[in-house]
């Protein structure tokens, strides 16, 4: 299974927005969506 989508499912588990998620994990909202790219989004930093 592909991290973004653990990251999703786990995300709207807790009742979280992104922005939410990502300030309780440490990491900015900017980090969150970069990790959260697919393949078809284009070139990710974390592939």
């Amino acid at each position: 299974m592909d991290i973004s989508i653990l990251v999703k499912t786990l995300r709207q588990r807790l009742g979280l927005t992104q922005e939410q998620f990502a300030r309780e994990v440490g990491v900015t909202f900017s980090t969150l969506s970069i990790s959260g790219k697919t393949a078809a989004d284009g070139p990710s930093h974390f592939s």
